[in-house]
Formats: C-alpha cells, sequence, structure tokens
C-alpha cells in the first residue's frame, strides 16, 4: 500500500511541481528551433537574392553606362567631382539602394 501511496505522491508532485518547468523547457527549445530555423531560412534567401541582384546589375550593365558617360564628361569637370570623390559617393549610393531592395524582397 506504501508504494501505491508513493507513486501516487509521485505523481502528484510532477504534476505540482514539475509539469510547469517541463512545459517551459518544451516551449523554449521549440523556440530555439523555430529562430534557427528562421535564421537559416533568411540566410539562404540572402543567398539567393544576392545572385539575383548580380543578375540584376549584369542585365541592366550600370556600370558599363557609367563608364560610357563618365567618358564623356568634360575634363575640368571630372577633375571637379573626382577631387570631391563623387564617383565613390555614387558608388555608396547605388550599393545601398540595391541592398534595400534585396532586404525588402526578403522581408
Amino acid at each position: 500500500m506504501g508504494d501505491i501511496l508513493d507513486a501516487i505522491q509521485g505523481i502528484y508532485d510532477f504534476l505540482v511541481s514539475g509539469s510547469y518547468t517541463f512545459v517551459q523547457e518544451i516551449f523554449a527549445q521549440i523556440t530555439l528551433w523555430i529562430m534557427v530555423w528562421y535564421f537559416k531560412a533568411k540566410a539562404a534567401a540572402l543567398v539567393f537574392l544576392w545572385g539575383v541582384g548580380q543578375a540584376m546589375l549584369d542585365q541592366l550593365n550600370i556600370s558599363g553606362l557609367i563608364n560610357q558617360y563618365w567618358g564623356q564628361l568634360d575634363s575640368g569637370f571630372l577633375g571637379f567631382i573626382t577631387r570631391y570623390k563623387i564617383p565613390e559617393a555614387l558608388n555608396l549610393v547605388l550599393n545601398a539602394h540595391l541592398t534595400k531592395f534585396l532586404w525588402r524582397m526578403m522581408a
């Protein structure tokens, strides 16, 4: 009879004090798995979208157009904008817009 009462008491103790912790740990582990999967999916999407962005740049031939029009500029004006590093600024702006476009596609 004592064994039965010990078993019932063990079940009662698990339900009263151990079940909340058990359920909490299960939900924490599930949440962790979901977050890891989410970030792995984001990383895979980013790799894919980077390929898409490179293909877009190749198809649009932006660098070719920039070089074409860059060569047509007056030498004085070209010296002025080169001195103030306008080409580097344009490169940063174009890269920022492409990155923003890719992040919006991913979200």
